[in-house]
């Protein structure tokens, strides 16, 4: 059963590749942290940042249950400098792959990870990787991407809780290419689900992956955290820390 501890919450800036980001972080008080865990927002066009409610919803359960969690506004939102070589919105209305910026997200996503890790002083062995909306593409791709980079150069993520993934935006077997404990959440009525889309993520992707869709619920979540969080609960005590320690125990 997993435990619930009082939480601080501090403001930082946290540097990764060229750019800063104005960051929060999230860790349980006066106990030892189990895990750490790095949550994307959702997209800077779109309204996303650090304050969203499923971000910070999720970011104050984690580090209650002992973690300590990193997030952070994409640039562009807060006082996160903007790329002076940004498209305009006008362009990114118009751009189904989410704007210029995602190459810059993903490969900043891994940065930021390896950032908590250093300021946590944990082992590699215990980040997960997390993210909304367009967040959880940005973890997604990021997983994807840092298969191949030594752990030295890239954070090693050992697991992902990924809430309302863009479907439209990851290949439809990106899923079951992950290879670690992955938790994916949907709302009934999600605008993340194209069409068909239930079909897609219905289907089990991996033996790792477990997907669960909230009956009712929509892309925001509004009168459905409560289940969103005990999912996420369920999934890390009796799917991602029981992998974590039966491989400490190899």
């Amino acid at each position: 059963m997993i435990e619930h501890f009082d939480i601080t919450i501090e403001k930082i800036e946290v540097t990764a590749g060229s750019r800063p980001y104005e960051a929060r972080l999230y860790y349980p008080d006066d106990v030892d942290m189990r895990a750490a865990c790095i949550l994307a927002p959702p997209h800077r066009y779109l309204g996303g940042n650090f304050d969203n409610n499923v971000i910070t919803a999720l970011a104050e359960a984690l580090a209650g249950w002992g973690f300590i969690v990193l997030t952070y506004n994409l640039p562009g939102v807060g006082s996160t400098p903007e790329r002076t070589d940004a498209p305009g919105r006008e362009k990114f209305w118009d751009d189904t792959a989410y704007g210029e910026d995602l190459p810059l997200d993903v490969r900043d996503f891994g940065a930021l990870g390896d950032a908590l890790i250093e300021i946590g002083g944990l082992g590699r062995d215990r980040l997960l990787a997390g993210g909304y909306s367009y967040g959880a593409a940005v973890a997604l791709l990021a997983l994807l991407e840092s298969a191949p980079i030594p752990a030295s150069t890239q954070a090693a993520f050992r697991g992902a809780v990924l809430v309302s993934t863009p479907l439209a935006q990851v290949e439809p077997d990106s899923i079951a290419k992950l290879g670690i404990p992955s938790l994916m959440i949907y709302g009934e009525d999600d605008l993340a689900l194209e069409e068909r889309g239930l079909d897609k993520v219905a289907r089990p992707q991996s033996e790792q992956t477990q997907i669960h869709i909230i009956n009712g619920a929509d892309h925001f979540y509004l009168d459905h955290m409560e289940i969103l969080l005990d999912k996420t609960r369920e999934f890390i005590e009796s799917h991602w820390l029981a992998s974590m320690d039966r491989k400490a125990k190899q």
